[in-house]
């Protein structure tokens, strides 16, 4: 895989912004790529609509986190400034009941600022690492991005595999893994969102779900990957393929260590059944690699490989 110029500032350009201040602005209108804190309310016909106000909202301009030219509506402003506009939901927006709908939306700037990043000097280099200059910064960069779209092309083909075996297989699923996988996916969704400064409370509110409602969209994928695991887990069997306990219990350390505040994953994954879950998951992930490197050690893995990284 070829590693452009452009990817590597690009993550340079990230690593700046992760090391960037904000400074409030009183001195200007806001633009593009401001931080700004808005108080707003929409109608749709004159009459409020649920998830349509806020009192204060951070929002960063330009990143269109909210419906398509709604941001841009701020571009302009002056902290304290009210203005009224009115915009269209996308025919495709999430919510049935808003798409296509023109709504009138009035916001105040409650707040402006500004990120500052660091100069791009060798200073900033030794900030990031064991570095000395930003060439080797930026070599390291190039080596990481090669490294990591040859684990992606490796990962693309171990799908493929699955895929490949689970396809025309006729599997039992009990509905007591389906669960399991539902509550694991669930977790998932709660961690990626604690990332994102995000309860899962709020996130059901914006998505309109309820619990209920998200169990049942995740039923779907967890059959699948409940699915691959049994699949997976007799083609295991046959090539003799197993997990350790010791690989089990540095899998359990991991996960613990990565999801210190998640008391329900802990109790689950020390629990007999969690522990067998995760012997299933690590010999799938053992078989996996296995059929990839047998299959690369063929010469036909390779040639896979290459033709799914330039699909």
């Amino acid at each position: 895989m070829e590693v452009t110029d452009e990817q590597v500032e690009s993550v340079v350009t990230d690593l700046r912004e992760q090391q960037g201040t904000l400074r409030p602005v009183d001195d200007r209108t806001a633009v593009k790529g401001d931080i700004a804190s808005v108080k707003f309310s929409g109608t749709i016909d004159g009459e409020p609509f649920e998830g349509g106000s806020a009192d204060r909202l951070p929002v960063v301009i330009g990143e269109d986190r909210m419906i398509p030219g709604w941001e841009d509506h701020l571009v302009g402003m002056k902290i304290g400034e009210e203005k009224g506009f009115e915009i269209d939901f996308p025919d495709d927006y999430r919510v049935d009941e808003l798409k296509g709908k023109r709504a009138h939306f009035d916001v105040t700037l409650l707040d402006l600022r500004e990120r500052i990043l660091p100069e791009l000097d060798d200073e900033f280099a030794k900030s990031v690492g064991d570095l000395s200059t930003v060439e080797e910064l930026r070599a390291e960069i190039r080596d990481a991005l090669q490294r990591r779209g040859e684990g992606e092309a490796r990962h693309h083909f171990a799908d493929r595999i699955i895929d490949y075996a689970t396809a025309n297989a006729t599997v039992e699923l009990p509905e007591v893994m389906i669960a399991n996988e539902i509550e694991i996916m669930r977790d998932e969704l709660r961690n990626r969102l604690a990332a994102q400064q995000i309860g899962m409370e709020k996130y059901l509110e914006i998505a309109r779900q309820s619990p209920e409602e998200l169990a049942v969209e995740l039923r779907e994928p967890a059959s699948r990957r409940v699915k691959s695991l049994l699949v997976l887990s007799a083609i295991a069997e046959k090539e003799g393929i197993d997990a350790t306990p010791e690989q089990v219990e540095v899998e359990i350390a991991d996960q613990l260590a990565r999801y210190p505040d998640e008391p329900r994953l802990a109790e689950y994954l020390t629990s007999r059944r969690g522990r067998s879950y995760l012997r299933m998951t690590l010999r799938n992930r053992t078989l996996v690699d296995t059929l990839i490197d047998r299959a690369l050690g063929a010469g036909e893995g390779a040639a896979a490989v290459q033709d799914d990284t330039t699909e």
